[in-house]
Order: C-alpha cells, then sequence, then structure tokens
C-alpha cells in the first residue's frame, strides 16, 4: 500500500508541476506533502468549462472526472460550486507515459 501511495504521489505531483507553469491552468491544490494529502489534483483551464475539458480529455484517452464530482459542499469550500472542476486521480495503474499524455493533451487543449 504504501508503495502504491508514493507512486501515485510522484505521479500527481509531476502533473501539479508543469501545470503550475501554465498561466492558463488554474489549480485548486497548493501542494503536496507525502503524508498529508491525497493524490488528487483539481484544476480547470481559463476560458473552458470543466465539462468542456472533460470531454476533449476523453476523445484523447484520458479518464477524469469533471463537474461537483457528487461533492458540492467541497466545491462551495474551494469557491468552484458554480463552475466545478476536473479532477486526475492516478491509480496503481497509472505510468509516467499516462501522466506524459495528460499533461501533453492539457498543453493542446490551451492552444485550441
Amino acid at each position: 500500500i504504501n508503495n502504491i501511495y508514493h507512486k501515485e504521489h510522484k505521479l500527481i505531483t509531476k502533473a501539479f508541476n508543469a501545470f503550475s507553469k501554465l498561466p492558463q491552468v488554474v489549480l485548486y491544490n497548493n501542494k503536496f506533502t507525502i503524508g498529508k494529502t491525497t493524490p488528487v489534483l483539481s484544476f480547470n483551464i481559463v476560458n473552458k468549462s470543466c465539462e468542456e475539458i472533460g470531454s476533449e480529455l476523453s476523445k484523447m484517452g484520458i479518464a477524469t472526472r469533471s463537474g461537483l464530482q457528487c461533492s458540492p459542499l467541497a466545491h462551495k469550500t474551494l469557491g468552484t460550486g458554480e463552475s466545478g472542476t476536473v479532477r486526475v486521480c492516478p491509480s496503481v495503474f497509472t505510468t509516467e507515459f499516462h501522466i506524459n499524455t495528460l499533461i501533453n493533451s492539457i498543453n493542446l487543449l490551451i492552444k485550441s
């Protein structure tokens, strides 16, 4: 279990670090700290709805959750109750290739 957590944490941190360099990406996580945070990343892209982002990523073969994700109170706390977010959660089966594909896909969506 510990190895899986550390792997997932490393992957989501890579995505977070890449997205934090993109001014068009709005991140709702401050940072990822081993032992204190779960490997879940919530974000949006400026001038795109989370549903649009999720749909486009799905067409690219990337599974995400978009909207309020059955958690309206969490979104109220984040200030995303009206817009929702896109949520990415790596699993034991997620590889660095998958995260690189996600990062490249977000860069494509920003340019489109």
